[in-house]
């Protein structure tokens, strides 16, 4: 079985944990999470941590991870779609549920958004309410919230 580990590091928007079983990245979370296998960065841990700060500073736009977040069918299917919705652009559940083939579910789209456990690297927060606006008051609200006004002033500036 692949050793399993994670790590805390620190960001400008707190603390983000990242789990990793073997060279796959398995959890991000903010704030300090335990998570089964040791408290110890590795190779994996640490590549994702640059990437999420690069991303977080503006220099990134996507990851380049080997990924092995644990999740159903379905939810698979929704954060495989999420992940398609381009840099600085939002989707509505509704919207995920029709790409995916299943009209209709919407709810269960959000549901599967929210469960996803590697959250940022698959960029969920394009996924909005119909008004445009992320859902929640809390702090995993805010950091979408957070990571939509930055991919919209990254894509300003480079019109500019």
């Amino acid at each position: 079985m692949a050793k399993q580990n994670y790590y805390t590091y620190f960001t400008n928007y707190g603390p983000l944990s990242i789990a990793a079983r073997g060279k796959y990245v398995t959890n991000v979370a903010l704030g300090q999470r335990e998570f089964p296998g040791a408290f110890e960065p590795s190779d994996v841990t640490n590549r994702c941590a640059t990437q999420i700060l690069q991303y977080l500073s503006g220099k990134r736009k996507g990851f380049d991870l080997p990924l092995a977040p644990e999740g159903t069918a379905f939810q698979k299917r929704v954060w495989a779609s999420a992940e398609k919705i381009p840099y600085g652009q939002t989707r509505t559940a509704s919207e995920v549920a029709r790409a995916i083939g299943a009209e209709g579910s919407a709810r269960s789209v959000g549901t599967a958004l929210f469960a996803c456990p590697i959250s940022i690297i698959v960029p969920t927060h394009r996924v909005v309410r119909a008004d445009g606006y992320t859902r929640g008051e809390d702090k995993q609200a805010r950091l979408r919230a957070a990571c939509l006004l930055l991919e919209k002033k990254v894509i300003e500036e480079t019109r500019s």
